[in-house]
């Protein structure tokens, strides 16, 4: 499907991935119809659309109103004569303690991001079920398979998109409408303003929890999917990791994602007042951008490993490069705190696997061919040499596994030579990370 003269329908346009997807769109010649709340806005980004050479057109929508989003529909058939691509993405967000936070903020939530979605996909089917073709994109989040303390209501709609999303593509295959796709796209954190729109009840100000991404990234894993729909589409090397461990680990995922939340997603420093956000009125114009000021940038691989070794984490690698092994055992020597926020370990070692030229076991990275892998392991010497003398067994070849077993044993002394590090050598590392981060800032 060529992304010229797509009819494209785009809930929650006005600002973060709905807005950066309608631009990348617009760039793509594709024929728009905008909804959002904020109403000016909108026509601000059909100015810009247009500038790009698309056509546009919006209307001011509450996804909350089902009648809304058939006269959505109806205003893209009437404009454009059909609908090719549906993206659903308007979404709002609650911080606080479960048993604390206002009972009808947090239905609120689910009024918006579940029912929402729904009153989309049922204007979108009406539509696309007489053409019997077109493509449903939801947009769900990586907190719908790893949920975190003090979202629940958000981790549960997200969580319920991604169930739309499967229970659609049966009832399709069942009644033989081979040419309606559902897709549901899973990002990770964002750079977007839309922690700043959330409602909050915690008394600390949210961040973006790192490691922080593109907009521009999720915006353009939406424009593939309308091109090559995929049921599942999870962006970022990351994000892919996180699910894969959190499906085979889930006790210990859990315990590092509360953790990295409690550190890294509320500030410890500035305070924030109780207040409902954007639930019920739309954000001021001003702040209807794409990005959100949190610098996302999902392609600087110095930083993600200055992120992690301030935390004090390390990883280990089992690989036939030398250099690459040499590497890894270094940075488990530099581990100086036992408990890395996974997060962290993720991006750590899909930093390495570029640097190093391997290839994580999700696939991801760059493969020279020599069948090289990336595993994680925790500071554990016992979990690392279980995992890696796993992967060793594994390869078929007699070099590799002795390759494999040469990096077991190094793995083992690492990990009892990082318990063994001086206060002296610990300030030392964290000296050697700050400085290249500021290196990395230069970039």
């Amino acid at each position: 499907m060529s992304h010229k003269e797509l009819v494209v329908v785009i809930t929650g346009a006005s600002s973060g991935i709905g807005r950066a997807t309608a631009l990348r769109f617009a760039r793509q010649k594709a024929c728009l119809v905008l909804a959002s709340r904020r109403d000016e806005a909108l026509q601000q980004l059909v100015d810009e659309c247009v500038a790009l050479g698309a056509q546009a057109v919006s209307l001011q929508t509450d996804v909350t109103n089902a009648v809304a989003l058939e006269a959505l529909a109806e205003t893209s058939v009437e404009n454009f004569g059909r609908i090719d691509v549906w993206v659903n993405c308007a979404a709002v967000s609650l911080f606080g303690r479960f048993a604390e936070v206002p009972l009808e903020d947090f239905r609120r939530v689910i009024d918006v991001n579940v029912m929402g979605y729904v009153h989309g996909a049922r204007a979108a089917l009406e539509v696309m079920t007489e053409q019997r073709r077109g493509v449903i994109i939801n947009v769900a989040s990586i907190v719908g398979e790893v949920p975190q303390p003090y979202t629940a209501a958000y981790g549960m709609s997200k969580a319920a998109v991604r169930a739309l999303g499967v229970s659609l593509r049966q009832e399709f295959a069942l009644q033989k409408l081979k040419g309606i796709k559902v897709v549901t796209v899973s990002p990770p954190t964002v750079d977007t303003p839309f922690f700043r729109h959330a409602a909050n009840y915690t008394g600390r100000a949210v961040l973006a929890m790192p490691p922080v991404y593109s907009v521009d990234r999720v915006a353009k894993a939406i424009v593939d999917a309308a091109k090559r729909p995929r049921p599942e589409v999870v962006v970022g090397a990351s994000g892919s990791a996180l699910v894969k461990q959190h499906r085979r680990h889930p006790v210990a995922v859990e315990a590092q994602m509360a953790m990295q939340v409690e550190k890294t997603h509320l500030s410890r420093t500035e305070p924030a007042e109780d207040g409902s956000g954007n639930l019920y009125e739309p954000g001021v114009t001003s702040d209807a951008t794409a990005t959100g000021g949190w610098h996302g940038r999902a392609h600087s691989n110095k930083r993600w490993l200055v992120a992690a070794l301030l935390l004090g984490g390390g990883v280990i690698i089992v690989t036939r490069s030398e250099g690459a092994r040499r590497l890894a055992t270094t940075l488990a020597a530099s581990a100086v705190v036992s408990k890395l926020p996974l997060g962290h370990l993720v991006l750590v070692a899909s930093a390495l696997s570029k640097l190093a030229g391997t290839q994580t076991e999700d696939g991801s990275g760059a493969d020279d061919g020599a069948g090289r892998r990336t595993i994680l392991s925790s500071r554990s010497s016992d979990v690392a040499g279980s995992r890696s003398g796993k992967a060793a067994r594994n390869k078929k070849q007699s070099s590799s596994a002795q390759a494999g077993r040469r990096s077991t044993a190094d793995m083992k002394r690492s990990a009892a030579e990082s318990k063994a590090l001086s206060k002296k050598a610990q300030r030392n590392w964290l000296r050697i990370a700050r400085s290249l981060e500021k290196s990395s800032k230069g970039q």
